[in-house]
């Protein structure tokens, strides 16, 4: 009980500073309210080989509709707010929708403060590096981490030249779960940039993961690098290396994305390529291979095609 009390202190303690801090910077403005609604949708076939067998399915890849909203007050901070819903296209999900980040909160020039269901800062540090999401390739199958909470109090801080920092508190609902901890430091310029994160007791109690991630562009050319470590208390920690290239020429795009973990008992790969073709601003075709090695004697191959509308 001892460590909750401190734990509330701590967490009073920083909403107090924060608030204060939002509402002193707060500009002055006219009382609006805006309204965005918006939308990403992406689907097409897809054949899946693992052990011999082939199997072909439709599959909905990270579709979603959401209304994002902002309340602008004379001399008070901004009300900001976010609705989004996974949506999926083939039915293959026993629920239509299913959320994403949802949340409340205030912004001012300190930042924002938010309270609602998240993706941590840990897993936002994937964003650049991770040229497959949502796909067959997508990191989430290899590293650990990319996870979204319920519960959480997010502070995002504002950008003092080229850095910022991010940090979410994931608030237990049980008694005698610890409160989990997630926290980045990020710096972005615009030819790239470079980020570190930690994850403690992050869905899971005495689960520890430390990620840190490099993004450069040279023209045409991205590239993109992360490095992870975990480690499960009583268990041997894991490395991951993930390595991705992305090169874009007029309406083309080709990706190329690579990594492996030293799992507890094999050594897992996932090797994915693909291409893209840019139809019109909002509308993009694609094409990728993912082969994913969950063991030396289980190979996963999977062809995934489909289009990416987003408005």
């Amino acid at each position: 009980m001892h460590g909750k009390k401190q734990i509330a202190v701590i967490l009073s303690g920083m909403l107090f500073v924060i608030l204060a801090s939002l509402a002193g910077a707060a500009e002055m403005n006219d009382e609006k309210v805006r309204l965005r609604p918006y939308a990403y949708l992406d689907a097409g076939p897809a054949v899946r080989q693992r052990r011999g067998s082939a199997v072909w399915s439709i599959d909905s890849r990270g579709s979603f509709v959401g209304l994002e909203g902002k309340h602008q007050s004379t001399g008070l901070p901004s009300i900001v707010f976010q609705l989004e819903y996974e949506v999926s296209l083939d039915g293959g999900s026993p629920e239509i929708f299913t959320q994403n980040d949802s949340y409340i909160g205030i912004e001012g020039r300190a930042g924002r403060l938010l309270f609602g269901t998240l993706e941590t800062p840990l897993r936002h540090l994937a964003d650049p590096i991770d040229l497959f999401a949502d796909s067959r390739g997508d990191l989430s199958e290899l590293w650990s981490g990319d996870t979204q909470e319920d519960n959480s109090i997010y502070y995002q801080s504002s950008s003092i030249g080229n850095m910022r920092a991010e940090l979410a508190v994931i608030l237990a609902e049980e008694e005698g779960v610890d409160t989990g901890v997630s926290a980045a430091l990020l710096y972005e310029g615009e030819a790239g940039g470079a980020a570190l994160a930690s994850n403690q007791d992050v869905g899971i109690e005495q689960f520890i993961v430390h990620r840190a991630t490099l993004h450069r562009i040279w023209g045409a050319l991205s590239f993109g690098a992360a490095l992870e470590y975990a480690k499960l208390e009583h268990q041997r920690s894991t490395m991951t290396k993930v390595a991705s290239v992305l090169y874009r020429r007029q309406a083309y795009a080709l990706k190329f994305q690579f990594g492996e973990t030293d799992a507890p008992h094999s050594q897992e790969m996932m090797l994915s390529v693909g291409c893209e073709y840019e139809l019109n601003e909002n509308m993009r075709s694609y094409g990728y291979f993912t082969e994913h090695r969950l063991s030396a004697l289980d190979d996963d191959y999977s062809a995934e095609f489909g289009l990416k509308i987003g408005f």
